[in-house]
Order: C-alpha cells, then sequence, then structure tokens
C-alpha cells in the first residue's frame, strides 16, 4: 500500500489479494519473464512516463479511499456510531 499512497508506480509480481485493490493499474513483472523482457518493460515504463501516470494515480486514489487513516477513521466511526444507537434505551 505504502508504494501507491506516496503516488509511486507498483512494479513486480501481483499476488492475487493484491489484485482486487490495484486491478491491472501496476507494472506486471513476471519471474516468468526473461532478463531481456523485464528490463524492456522498466525501460519502457520509464522511457514513457506519461503512460504510467494514469495507473499510478488510479491506484492511489483507491489505496487512500480504502486504507488510510481517514478511511479507517470512517469506518470505526460507523461501528461506534451502531454500538451507541444499540445501547440507547428505546
Amino acid at each position: 500500500f505504502e508504494i501507491a499512497a506516496c503516488r509511486a508506480l507498483v512494479a513486480g509480481d501481483m499476488p492475487a489479494e493484491g489484485r482486487d485493490l490495484f486491478g491491472s493499474d501496476f507494472l506486471e513483472l513476471s519471474p516468468a519473464m526473461s532478463d531481456a523482457e523485464f528490463l524492456g518493460a522498466l525501460r519502457g515504463a520509464l522511457a514513457h512516463p506519461g503512460r504510467m501516470q494514469a495507473p499510478t494515480d488510479a491506484a492511489h486514489r483507491r489505496v487512500l479511499a480504502r486504507h488510510s487513516t481517514d478511511a479507517f477513521a470512517d469506518r470505526l466511526l460507523v461501528v461506534l456510531r451502531d454500538l451507541v444507537e444499540r445501547r440507547r434505551p428505546q
């Protein structure tokens, strides 16, 4: 999460649980890639930074919306309000 929260491009071999958050908004670097393919993907991304900006921004927005302190605080407030409401006398 930290990489995307810093508005940096996430690059690597994304585990299944990360795909829910990142979708296709990262630079796929697979262990099955040859060294030349791996370096080519990195060089391509570095040569065209504008092309990588949209997926970087999209991942950044999702991380902030789901995993920021503000997002956690909002979810906690919902839980606490629900608890208070349930304890109020009818």
